[in-house]
Formats: structure tokens, C-alpha cells, sequence
């Protein structure tokens, strides 16, 4: 089957769950970086590179529009006042406190594809901006509802329920500094629909923006123990007096790749993978079709790095953030 063959066969294949393509059968491979663990850091950005010139059948095709990046996301953050108790007693200040861009793609600043050779992607920094409104411009309610949250998105988009303006001169208040948008709580009596099910205090309780909820609910809070294991699920939990093991600890949450957030020594760590086809991002691969070998080399600049702000009450609703200092 040529490229044209099937992109007609799999524009005629029925859309659903179990029969979406024109494939009888899809063999994944999974190829990792070449940069053996060493990510040199300048100037926030770090370079990645994959050669796929590995991914050859002489017996079938490669499709490169299903290509995309599995990254793992770690995100630290560390109040330079407050102790781990505090962290692990205050949800506001815990799993809620970080929360990525909407997007996964926009991890990734620039990128180069050079195909047996020749280079057919050049580097363009700032590439995930106009690629990013291209998506969003492309993607209706269904697909915001189905793929969304795979791809680093939320179901809905950002609203104007969490804007308020905060004079520079003005008393502290939630958000920070200026038109600040920011702030995922209300009212910790005020109950949101998506709040996970907990004694108290409940996950994503006060929810007033959905676009940021539906990111920061992703996250596992792990620090809830001794009877307040979320859903009794993860962690530890104590129920009627004895002490039972949840359902998943720690160790199998990161063993099956789910997100999840952790307190330790003070120091605030979420961990993720961020999913990003790269068809969206680049139109060579969206347009590459059906090949015998990937002869493919990837280079990407990810934007990386650290910042320092003022932040005070890092454990109530009041949360208030100042300008970035460093």
C-alpha cells in the first residue's frame, strides 16, 4: 500500500475506539534519546537528540505521523520558610502550587529534523507558539474532551472567572502583581465538580478555573497519610484504628507512570510525561507518509531552568506571588 492508498483507506475507516485506522496490525517501537543522561543546560534551554535511522522492516511501512515524544517532567519547588509538615498539611501550597503551560509542546523551543542527511526542519525558535494556536484553532469540543488531557491540554479553555487586577501599590492579595489569572481556588467551603473524593480537605475543592484544575487534577497528591490517603487509594491510611496499605504506593505510582506529587525535606517534587506528537509540531512529519526506513535524526531545544519568587501564605487561599526576582 502506498502513501496515497492509504491516506484514502484511512480517511474511509470508520472512527472508533477499536477501528480508527487502516492498519491490520501496528508494531510500536521505542527508541530513546542518545544523550545518555548528560542534558547540557544553557540559557534555560536543553538540547535532545534521537537518531531513528534504527526503525527499518523491510516486510511493512513506518507511519511517521504516529511518531511522538514520551518526556519526563520533573518539577521542584521549595518555600524558603515553610517545613515539609506545612507543605504536607496545606494542599494549596502542595500539589496545586505548579502547573505547566497548557500544551505539552510548549516544552519544546526549537527543533531540527534532518532526514538521511539533509536538513528539512530548520531550527526556528519560539516554535511551539504558532504551532500551538495552529492546534487550537484546529481542535473542536470533541477533540478538547477526548485528547485533551493526553496532550497537556484541559477540557475546557482558560476562563474569566480567576482575573483580577491587583494594584502594584495595593494590599497583597491571591495571584499576584497585575492582571493575574492564575488562581485554581475561591473558597475552600465553595465544593467544585470535579473535587476528588476525600474526608476533608477534598482535592481541587473551590475549583473557579476549569483550564488549571483540569491540569494541576492530574497530579497524585501522595502526602496525604495516616487516615487521609485521598480516596484511601494512595499512600498510607488508618481505617478503624489499624493501620492498612493503600492500593498504590509511591513506588508503583511512578512504576506505571502516573502522575504524582511528593513532599520531601521541605522540597515540592511533581513528577509527569508529557506526550507530544510531533506531527502537530512539525509539518514534515504530518505530511512524511508511509516509508520503509526512518531515517531520521531529532534535535530539540526544551525549555528548562529555574526562577525564583516572593511568595507569601503558601499555605491558605491567600497564596500571593510577587514579581520574579531571579
Amino acid at each position: 500500500m502506498n502513501s496515497d492508498n492509504y491516506e484514502f483507506a484511512k480517511s474511509s475507516a470508520p472512527q472508533s475506539v477499536s477501528n480508527y485506522t487502516a492498519y491490520t496490525d501496528k508494531q510500536w517501537n521505542y527508541i530513546n534519546d542518545i544523550n545518555t543522561g548528560v542534558y547540557a543546560n544553557n540559557s534555560g534551554l536543553s538540547l535532545v537528540t534521537w537518531d531513528l535511522t534504527s526503525i527499518y522492516n523491510s516486510a511493512g511501512f513506518s507511519d511517521a505521523t504516529d511518531l511522538y515524544l514520551a518526556v519526563p517532567i520533573v518539577m521542584c519547588a521549595a518555600a524558603g520558610t515553610a517545613t515539609a509538615a506545612t507543605l504536607a498539611a496545606a494542599p494549596t501550597a502542595g500539589y496545586s502550587l505548579c502547573s505547566l503551560k497548557s500544551n505539552y509542546q510548549h516544552l519544546i523551543h526549537q527543533l531540527e529534523i534532518v532526514c538521511n542527511g539533509k536538513t528539512v526542519e530548520q531550527m526556528q525558535p519560539f516554535i511551539s507558539v504558532p504551532k500551538n494556536f495552529k492546534l487550537l484553532s484546529q481542535m473542536n469540543a470533541s477533540d478538547l474532551k477526548q485528547n485533551a488531557l493526553s496532550l497537556g491540554f484541559s477540557e475546557v479553555l482558560d476562563n474569566e472567572k480567576s482575573v483580577q487586577w491587583n494594584t502594584v501599590a495595593g494590599t497583597q492579595a491571591p495571584g499576584g502583581i497585575g492582571l493575574a489569572n492564575n488562581r485554581p481556588f475561591i473558597s475552600a467551603a465553595t465544593a467544585s465538580t470535579d473535587s476528588q473524593l476525600l474526608m476533608s480537605p477534598n482535592q481541587n475543592n473551590g475549583t473557579v478555573n476549569g483550564a488549571i484544575q483540569k491540569r494541576i487534577s492530574r497530579i497524585v497528591d501522595t502526602t496525604k497519610t495516616n487516615g487521609a490517603g485521598f480516596n484511601q487509594i494512595f499512600g498510607s491510611n488508618t481505617q478503624n484504628g489499624a493501620y492498612t496499605p493503600a492500593i498504590l504506593s509511591t513506588t508503583q505510582l511512578s512504576t506505571e507512570i502516573k502522575p504524582y506529587y511528593t513532599v520531601s525535606n521541605g522540597i515540592m517534587t511533581w513528577y509527569d510525561v508529557g506526550l507530544i506528537p510531533l506531527k502537530f509540531i512539525s509539518d514534515f512529519i504530518n505530511n512524511l507518509g508511509l516509508i520503509k526506513k526512518l531515517d531520521l535524526v531529532i534535535r530539540a531545544y526544551f525549555n528548562t531552568g529555574s526562577f525564583k519568587i516572593a511568595l507569601t501564605d503558601p499555605s491558605a487561599l491567600t497564596t500571593y506571588y510577587g514579581a520574579v526576582s531571579t
